[in-house]
């Protein structure tokens, strides 16, 4: 339900044709070989019931960043829009940091 109503309120909806080539493209996509390479501080946001990008491969990614923090909150793959105010308290935080 809350799935749907997201959908609804959402003002740049996808359609199943791009969200097809989004996961075309994604399913190609490897940045291990240079993560490494990172030499920034970053903030990895996970979100725990993400089925399209699982928690353990934003671990992975953490760890392979050299100054990456890991944060997991609560939704699945959209929880930007779930949960704004989370995203938005561990961007703020993380930039205040």
């Amino acid at each position: 339900e809350k799935i749907k109503r997201n959908e609804k309120n959402n003002p740049f909806p996808q359609s199943l044709d791009n969200q097809r080539r989004q996961a075309i493209a994604l399913g190609r996509f490897d940045s291990h070989l240079w993560l490494h390479e990172i030499k920034k501080e970053t903030l990895v946001i996970a979100s725990e019931n993400d089925l399209f990008t699982t928690p353990a491969e934003q671990r992975e990614l953490a760890k392979s960043i050299p100054e990456a923090q890991l944060m997991i909150i609560p939704g699945g793959h959209n929880s930007v829009t779930e949960h704004p105010e989370l995203v938005s308290q561990a961007i703020t935080g993380f930039l205040l940091s």
